[in-house]
């Protein structure tokens, strides 16, 4: 036993020697391999935090506006609304006065000798349009 010590005493530090050169080749590696990985996380943190900043530009220079228009055409149609719905009341007090008017016509004008009433009155309504 004595024959094998000094081959031990030489072959255990080259070993350990070995054995540290590997762990230090993979320790090396690792961090190398987690400095690539915290670099990518860094380059993908900062590439969203660009496309954040771009598409909320383009919310602000694209889709402000166009909620502004939408408002601004909300507001017009309901004017719009509300100016044809007087047209429409408009239209029907017209339509019976003509009817009215008709009747009249056709009650008093062909006797010419009869005493005739009035004629009827338009509606205020549309009386400024007639």
């Amino acid at each position: 036993m004595t024959e094998w010590l000094p081959w031990v005493a030489t072959i255990v530090p080259l070993a350990v020697a070995l054995v540290a050169g590997f762990n230090a080749w993979h320790k090396q590696r690792d961090d190398r391999r987690s400095g690539v990985a915290a670099t990518e996380v860094a380059e993908d943190d900062s590439e969203a935090a660009r496309w954040k900043s771009i598409i909320e530009t383009q919310t602000k220079s694209l889709l402000e506006p166009m909620k502004q228009q939408l408002a601004e055409h909300a507001e017009k149609i309901r004017g719009l609304e509300a100016e044809l719905e007087v047209r429409k009341r408009k239209y029907w007090v017209a339509i019976g006065l003509v009817r009215a008017l008709y009747l009249w016509i056709e009650r008093h004008a062909v006797d010419p000798g009869k005493q005739v009433p009035p004629p009827p009155t338009p509606n205020p309504l549309i009386a400024e349009d007639i």
